[in-house]
């Protein structure tokens, strides 16, 4: 039997959020020792963010878009950048439209952005049984991205990584829910999603 949480209130409301909250939280031995190590090699810890920057800046990037997203998370983490260091793959990003509250999929994946109706009980997707995207992701123009966005854009193109750098067009960009028609932001909502 599996536990609808929907169903159930906690002090701040729906309890839906529950499980990916769980998911978050993770060993908190991990913590302490990240901790540490912040704390005992702050010369390490730099030196690791600048040769970081350096395999980013690196004109032409030698590896795949993946490759080169997970770089720039790589170094989003060690700016202490919170959602974002998690996030900037090409993925299907769970989201809930901020005007009816119907639970979404936001698809960034390989198969072409866009938006579906999803299951927020479903514990796994069977690989070809997705629901079909009924909204597309409308990317946003390089020149109105956000100011982490269009960093993170310019070092995509600098590194001729033009797969990634539309790929963030996309992830900053916005959508509309297929039953209110609401249009929203893309980022926003996995912010949201992810805090």
């Amino acid at each position: 039997m599996t536990l609808d949480w929907s169903r159930l209130k906690h002090a701040y409301g729906s309890a839906a959020d529950l499980p990916q909250r769980f998911d978050q939280i993770g060993d908190p031995e991990l913590a302490d020792v990240a901790w540490y190590v912040q704390a005992h090699y702050p010369a390490a810890i730099n030196e690791l963010h600048q040769l970081t920057q350096n395999v980013v800046m690196t004109r032409p990037f030698e590896g795949d878009t993946d490759d080169f997203l997970c770089w720039l998370e790589h170094l989003l983490a060690f700016e202490g950048v919170p959602v974002w260091r998690r996030n900037l793959h090409r993925k299907e990003h769970p989201v809930v439209c901020p005007s009816c509250a119907l639970s979404l999929e936001i698809d960034l994946s390989y198969k072409g952005p866009g938006t579906r109706r999803r299951n927020p009980n479903a514990r796994f997707q069977v690989v070809g049984r997705e629901s079909p995207i009924v909204s597309a992701v409308r990317p946003t123009e390089p020149v109105d991205l956000p100011p982490l966005a269009s960093r993170l854009h310019e070092v995509a193109v600098r590194a001729e990584q033009s797969a990634a750098a539309v790929h963030l067009t996309h992830l900053f960009g916005s959508t509309a829910c297929p039953d209110c028609g609401a249009d929203f932001s893309v980022s926003d909502q996995v912010v949201v999603f992810q805090s």
